[in-house]
């Protein structure tokens, strides 16, 4: 989960911005005629996600929860000096609440039976659950992932990796993996087994399950171990054989969360932080598919920035039903035309990476980035055309998150105030061409 901006509570009422909505409206249809680009020769392979794009939402905030989602779970600790936000891997033993007890309070309050009887009734497919490394393998002895035992002078790294593996064993965390399959099947959904964490992170940040520094942009020790890989493949073994399990109430495996080691833009990364996330995906494939048939979904991330470093077919034919996933929080702006320009740009290079062999659905979006000005009306508006660029141009997606902070943020709060999150999947059946796409009114 990434987020750039602070969450916000209600929506302004239609009347207020009326005016607004009106020039956005028309704004938009005029720019399409601008954007327009011609439909490719692969759109009417493409239209058929229309009717079997992923129809999905988030889970998370329960193996892995979020402090600025779950503020409370938090109560009475805090991060480290220096370290930006608090994190699982601060999680400890405080007089009159042991980390397990914490923990284990915590699934028993945040995974519930009628939160699966909703998402069926608002028209959920696929449900996507994050976790972490720590809830499937269990390291030997006192051993930890690979890292540097203390970073920026004083931070006790290995400390609190090892923090993550102390709170709860597999054992504890299966009960409640069994609850959210039954549930999911009783009501007729699939689950997305998601690796958001993997050992020493991807990325270094909370949703890892650990901030491994101080700063904003902390380093990450996934990259360059084989002891690392070695126990994130192995953990990717343990969902597969577990899923297998599941029977038709499994929808896939994702190998791994919104990894930076292959990002360009990160100094002293780059092509090989790719090439170690190359070989890992190659070995975690291998090693899910001892578990899983070939048709059941392998999801590999990247992001669409990324897309052109990766060849086309990239693990399709090899591997079996192999998709990536990616996550769009491009809603920076102040206008409509600019908002669903930025998105349109990331529905493109998502329609694009599919054509070359490399199937995409968009696993994370929100609402809670769109411009605090905007309307119910034109927050309706915008969630519909996202959820039909996504399932015509993408294979569909899945809103982050069930529940939230705010109603923006909240597929449940939405669901009472502003959208019927049913007819909105239903709509979605419908085929656009990319120009289509852009002229599409309310």
């Amino acid at each position: 989960m990434h987020v750039s901006k602070s969450s916000r509570m209600l929506l302004k009422p239609v009347a207020e911005y009326a005016p607004y909505l009106a020039w956005g409206l028309v704004t938009l249809a005029v720019v399409g005629t601008l954007l327009v680009q011609p439909a490719p020769t692969f759109v009417r392979e493409q239209t058929r996600n229309a009717e079997t794009a992923v129809r999905g939402v988030n889970y998370g905030n329960r193996f892995i929860p979020e402090y600025w989602m779950a503020p409370d779970f938090y109560d009475g600790l805090s991060q480290w000096p220096g370290v930006l936000k608090i994190s699982l891997a601060d999680v400890v033993d405080i007089k009159g609440q042991p980390a397990r007890t914490r923990m284990l309070s915590w699934l028993d309050k945040m995974i519930q039976e009628k939160h699966f009887a909703h998402m069926a009734e608002m028209g959920v497919q696929v449900v996507r659950v994050p976790c972490g490394y720590w809830n499937w393998v269990s390291y030997p002895g006192d051993t930890t992932p690979n890292a540097p035992t203390i970073v920026d002078g004083n931070f006790p790294l290995i400390e609190k990796m090892r923090n993550l593996q102390k709170i709860a064993t597999p054992e504890d965390y299966q009960p409640y993996f069994d609850s959210v399959f039954r549930y999911a099947r009783k009501y007729g959904i699939q689950v997305l087994l998601d690796l958001h964490g993997v050992p020493g992170s991807q990325n270094g940040q909370f949703h890892s399950g650990i901030v491994t520094g101080k700063g904003p942009h902390p380093p990450f020790y996934f990259q360059g171990s084989e002891w690392n890989m070695q126990m994130a493949v192995k953990a990717v073994g343990a969902m597969a054989e577990y899923g297998a399990k599941q029977g038709a109430a499994l929808y896939g495996i994702e190998l791994i969360n919104e990894p930076l080691l292959q990002d360009k833009a990160k100094p002293g990364i780059g092509k090989p932080g790719h090439e170690f996330l190359a070989r890992y995906y190659e070995n975690a494939l291998l090693e899910a598919r001892k578990h899983v048939g070939s048709e059941i979904p392998l999801l590999l991330y990247e992001w669409t920035r990324n897309f052109e470093d990766w060849p086309d077919n990239a693990y399709q034919k090899k591997h079996g039903f192999v998709l990536w996933d990616t996550h769009i929080y491009e809603a920076e702006g102040t206008s409509m035309t600019n908002v669903t320009q930025v998105y349109w740009d990331a529905v493109l290079k998502c329609q694009n990476f599919t054509a070359r062999g490399n199937p995409t659905l968009v696993g994370e979006w929100t609402l809670g980035l769109l411009p605090d000005t905007f309307s119910t009306a034109q927050t309706r508006y915008m969630a519909q055309w996202l959820l039909d660029s996504f399932a015509n141009f993408a294979g569909g997606s899945m809103f982050w998150n069930y529940d939230g902070p705010s109603p923006l943020w909240s597929f449940v709060d939405l669901s009472t105030e502003v959208i019927d999150w049913r007819a909105a999947f239903a709509q979605t059946t419908q085929a656009y061409t990319p120009e289509q796409a852009r002229k599409y009114t309310v």
